[in-house]
């Protein structure tokens, strides 16, 4: 009998020794971001990626008509520090207003050519953020910042996260020749360079930006709307990896070469700088799988 009792008390021993928990506590996490806590990306099924739940990237295409009289003087801009200003950005991408409109800001202490960017509906004005630096300073020494106004392209939107708006810059035709001018007394700037690397387009040596410009305005009369949608996702991408991300995307700042080469490896495999900008989570892989020490 007492032999019974101790094979007995061996045998819920060895049981409980070797069971294999159950519930949350045998749950491994698939990668250091689902460690993380509170994280809002943080996955609640075992297995699944931490960035599962993450909303996709979805983009809405506008086009206003150009008032009689005026011309598109710019290519496609995006508005500067909108990461700052996402409450109004998202008001008044839900009020789907098309207006935007530009705001002199000279009693501004860092820039005193800064030109805010507006969104306008029936009752509200949203302050957006700002024209890019240069662009602004450019109308500046035209004199034409009062002249031109922002023709709203496109919106691009994470969930309830992030957001981008994209504009180009429309004038009086008798104005252009100011802007082109201008232009050409100035050096192709790298935002056209880039335009016309990405296109394979040749940069010649000493290439103004008004000779870029004409080379852009050529190419995008015979660019399908793929092709420069393309574009746009692209210039989206770098723009969101200019962001602080590591709350949102687990990853420290990336360079810009680093990125430009997981782009292009990623394309090479058969996907679109669309289908990249909607799960950008596919980027930050690659970038942590090449550089692991990004990873945070």
């Amino acid at each position: 009998m007492i032999g019974f009792v101790v094979v007995a008390i061996i045998a819920i021993y060895l049981v409980i020794k070797f069971k294999k928990p159950s519930g949350p506590a045998s749950r491994r996490p698939t990668s250091k971001k689902q460690i993380k806590q509170g994280h809002p990306s943080q996955s609640a099924v075992p297995g699944q990626s931490p960035r599962a739940n993450k909303p996709q990237w979805e983009a809405s295409y506008f086009k206003p008509p150009i008032k009689k009289g005026y011309q598109i003087f710019s290519h496609s801009l995006y508005v500067a520090g909108i990461e700052h200003r996402k409450d109004d950005a998202f008001t008044f991408y839900r009020s789907k207003s098309e207006t935007l409109q530009l705001q002199p800001e000279p009693e501004n202490v860092h820039d005193k050519n800064a030109i805010k960017v507006l969104g306008i509906d029936d009752t509200h004005t949203y302050f957006l953020g700002y024209v890019p630096k240069k662009s602004a300073a450019l109308l500046a020494k035209t004199k034409l910042t009062e002249s031109v106004y922002p023709r709203l392209l496109k919106i691009a939107v994470n969930g309830d996260h992030d957001i981008n708006i994209n504009y180009t810059l429309v004038g009086p035709k008798s104005d252009k020749h100011k802007y082109d001018n201008y232009l050409n007394e100035q050096p192709a700037s790298k935002e056209q360079k880039d335009y016309l690397i990405f296109f394979n387009i040749a940069v010649s040596k000493g290439l103004n930006s008004g000779q870029a410009d004409a080379l852009i305005s050529e190419h995008e009369k015979m660019a399908s709307e793929f092709e420069l949608d393309e574009w746009n996702n692209y210039q989206n991408i770098l723009e969101y990896f200019k962001d602080d991300l590591r709350e949102t995307e687990g990853i420290k700042k990336v360079s810009e070469a680093l990125l430009i080469d997981v782009l292009k490896q990623l394309k090479q495999e058969g996907n679109s700088y669309e289908r990249l900008y909607e799960d950008i989570d596919e980027v930050v892989e690659r970038l942590i799988e090449i550089k692991p020490e990004l990873a945070c």
